[in-house]
């Protein structure tokens, strides 16, 4: 019989297992041809995706008048999480991303938008950030290649976290519902016609399972299986909300 200590552990095994394509290291690809384009297929896209708090690097500091905090720096200050560092410099390089993806030939590139970044303290939003994503959706449409924006990617500013009662943080805390659609509206707006594709959240399904289940992502709790159905009802409401939103602006 499994002990109560090993359980835990046992269904992180079997997330760790599903989510393997998210949080483990591919063996890099061998490119013989340096002058390889994929084949013309039509309607086909060859794609790569990346995750805003896995490629960016920060860009600011604590004590500086522009700096951002998200869920995952909250673990990281209580020793649960190890610390990001500058990840692979896509913030400030995106420059050498952009020309890594012209030469592999890619036609669609779908990328996060940090909303920690954007919106750093409830209502307040950092009107230089937000136009840089926009110059970056432009970038990719002037070499040829669609962008495909993803609203949210696992994290959550860190004025939705309830360090007191951390259950009811994030997609639980009682502003989410206001905010996430007020910062959907403020980006889809922004973005204009620049953006025909979003994925308004990323397997929100694994994250609230590791969130709420599994206890290895914030908010931490093991075997909540009330706010778990919880959470699970306000991702897929939340969902619809940013998909009429950014139908309203664009039917297309």
């Amino acid at each position: 019989m499994m002990t109560r200590g090993a359980f835990p552990l046992f269904l992180g095994l079997i997330v760790a297992g599903m989510l393997g394509g998210c949080i483990g290291l591919p063996n890099l690809p061998t490119l013989n041809n340096k002058n390889y384009r994929p084949p013309n297929t039509g309607k086909f896209a060859w794609g790569i995706s990346t995750s805003s708090y896995q490629y960016e690097n920060p860009d600011v500091s604590p004590g500086e008048k522009k700096y951002f905090s998200t869920d995952w720096d909250i673990l990281v200050k209580k020793g649960s999480a190890p610390k990001k560092g500058n990840a692979v410099y896509t913030w400030t390089e995106f420059e050498k991303d952009l020309a890594a993806l012209e030469k592999i030939g890619v036609t669609h590139y779908r990328f996060s938008i940090e909303w920690a970044r954007i919106e750093p303290r409830p209502g307040v939003y950092d009107q230089k950030v937000i136009d840089k994503y926009v110059r970056m959706t432009k970038a990719l449409k002037e070499a040829g290649i669609e962008p495909v924006v993803c609203l949210w990617h696992f994290t959550f500013p860190d004025w939705l976290y309830d360090t007191k009662h951390p259950a009811n943080s994030n997609w639980l805390h009682p502003d989410y519902p206001a905010r996430w659609q007020a910062f959907v509206k403020k980006m889809v707006y922004a973005f204009g016609p620049a953006v025909r594709y979003y994925a308004p959240q990323n397997e929100p399904n694994g994250q609230i399972t590791t969130a709420y289940l599994v206890g290895q992502w914030p908010p931490g709790e093991i075997m909540n299986l009330g706010n778990y159905k919880k959470a699970i009802i306000s991702s897929a409401d939340q969902f619809r909300a940013a998909a009429h939103i950014i139908k309203a602006y664009n039917p297309n």
